[in-house]
């Protein structure tokens, strides 16, 4: 049997059981829809029972696999769900839920499941599109988020969906868990701050183990002191159920909080304006003087005073300024008679 066949049949027969195997997942959520773009993103969704005033709440992402694609809004449950609602039950803590379905004839990725490797698309898939366009509306609404407190966790399918979404959209995450899936090497070092703990057993028949190992390796590579990989010793293609049922891996997840994540930025040249700012944050970026030498430079603008680090020290009359207002920042030279040209932005934001 061909890999993306067996793929999803092994998906489907063990998808099997779910009518007998239905639980508190499917009692604790509702089915809901989302208008994305000309199509429409079925999914099921938990909210908090009682919300408490100044009080913020997590967000966990649930991707599902092959064999549970659909139309009927609730098999996309079947794996993974229980042991998450059971865990936030027996801490007695509140949070919020999202489990999105795709259609039979859809991937959360469109790539050769087959394959030992792949290009994340330059595009993304309509499920996927749809996922990320509710999770939009969900943080620019009044719910209380905690946007440092964001998860995703997905198997087969749903594994390779969750390396493209934390690929994607990596500081929106304060960690991962994919369970036998695969992800772009390329994307790795954009992913080596964001926690992720990756399962796969070593007897997978349907999503070669490489996939997961070639991940963890890019990671280590570039330089994740964040990212943990377990592989099961004879363990098949389910290897969600040791990865979801070992109470240890849903811990750890869950304490994960959002790291400060770079993001890069287009601009460059000798006067830089910013945008939408964060109020605490670290400016990164290179700098060409003048004489035709060039810098590194960080500006720090934390709870403290802020101050510049140039080529790895503090200097306390940097020869830029960064002249912030409000939400906005402007980077030029200190001295209108200096030339200076920036480039390689990065910006992270800072917890005050």
């Amino acid at each position: 049997m061909k890999g993306q066949a067996r793929h999803w049949v092994v998906g489907a027969v063990l998808a099997m059981t779910f009518q007998l195997s239905a639980g508190i997942a499917v009692d604790s959520t509702v089915p809901k829809s989302f208008a994305a773009g000309a199509g429409e993103f079925r999914y099921r969704w938990h909210e908090p029972a009682k919300v408490e005033a100044g009080k913020k709440y997590p967000l966990v992402v649930l991707l599902h696999g092959a064999g549970e694609r659909g139309t009927n809004n609730v098999a996309q449950l079947v794996w993974g769900g229980d042991p998450i609602f059971q865990w936030f039950k027996d801490k007695g803590e509140e949070f919020y839920f999202v489990a999105g379905q795709v259609p039979g004839n859809r991937r959360w990725v469109e790539v050769n499941w087959a394959e030992n490797s792949h290009a994340m698309p330059a595009e993304m898939s309509v499920p996927m599109t749809g996922l990320v366009a509710l999770m939009e509306d969900l943080f620019k609404s009044d719910l209380p988020i905690d946007r440092d407190r964001v998860y995703a966790t997905g198997v087969s399918m749903g594994g390779y969906g969750t390396w493209d979404l934390i690929s994607r959209k990596t500081e929106w995450f304060a960690g991962a868990m994919p369970i036998c899936g695969g992800g772009d090497v390329a994307q790795a070092a954009k992913l080596r701050e964001l926690p992720i703990w990756i399962h796969h057993g070593d007897a997978d028949g349907a999503v070669p183990v490489w996939r997961s190992r070639s991940m963890y390796a890019a990671l280590l590579k570039a330089g994740s002191a964040t990212t943990r990989y377990t592989e099961y010793p004879g363990c098949g293609h389910a290897s969600w159920n040791p990865a979801y049922n070992n109470r240890q891996t849903l811990d750890w997840l869950f304490s994960q909080k959002r790291p400060a994540v770079w993001t890069d930025l287009a601009e460059s040249g000798e006067t830089i304006s910013l945008e939408s700012v964060p109020s605490a944050y670290e400016l990164s970026f290179a700098f060409q003087s003048s004489d035709g030498k060039s810098h590194s430079a960080i500006f720090h603008r934390g709870p403290g005073f802020p101050f510049a680090v140039v080529d790895g020290e503090v200097v306390p009359n940097p020869p830029f300024a960064a002249k912030p207002s409000k939400d906005k920042l402007t980077l030029r030279a200190q001295s209108k008679s200096e030339k200076l040209t920036f480039s390689n932005l990065r910006i992270r934001p800072l917890s005050r």
